[in-house]
Order: structure tokens, then sequence, then C-alpha cells
């Protein structure tokens, strides 16, 4: 799973969102991104995380995750969790697209 983080509005500081660049590192350090800009990180296994925003200036931002087809794996599919979340399953949480968007 790869997240990408797409902020409508500049981030740097403490409006930013933080991550450490790889698991288990914790060099934790904030995306500096202006508008059009976009941060890529593997959320699903490196912390991140946001502070109190002491900036002054509003931040407003989408997030979405992917996982390429090639890295998908069928074990993880189907039903729910013990917490009844469902599962990384097609057609549930994630869905097919190609390359042009279409399922």
């Amino acid at each position: 799973e790869i997240n990408f983080w797409l902020p409508l509005t500049p981030v740097w500081d403490s409006n930013s969102l933080y991550f450490e660049s790889a698991p288990g590192r914790g060099d934790f350090t904030p995306f500096n991104l202006r508008y059009g800009e976009i941060g890529r990180f593997w959320g699903s296994q490196c912390l991140h995380y946001t502070v109190p925003n002491e900036t002054g200036v509003c931040r407003v931002s989408f997030d979405f995750r992917v996982i390429p087809r090639s890295c998908f794996v069928e074990q993880f599919s189907g039903g729910n969790r013990p917490d009844g979340r469902l599962l990384f399953d097609i057609g549930g949480f994630f869905g097919w697209l190609d390359a042009e968007g279409n399922e």
C-alpha cells in the first residue's frame, strides 16, 4: 500500500504531515510542499502524524492509498477483520483500475 498526500495549500513545519523515511527509522520530517505538489510515503508501514498547527495558516489536504496490482496479495483478501472492518478485498475496500482509470 502506497500513500499519497495531496495538500491543497502550501504545507511546512507544523501545518504539515510528519513521516519517517523507512519503517522503524524514527527520522520524522514534515513534507514541505507547494500547491500542486504531492507527497508519497509507505503509510501502512511507516509511522506518520501531525502536530498542533502553530503557523497561523490552515491546511486542507486529501490522502489516498493504492496497491499496484503486481503487489496485491490475495491471502489478505476476503471477509472482515475481527473488529468488523473490511479486509483489503477487491470489491470491498479496493477495486481494480487500469492505467487509463477503467475498471
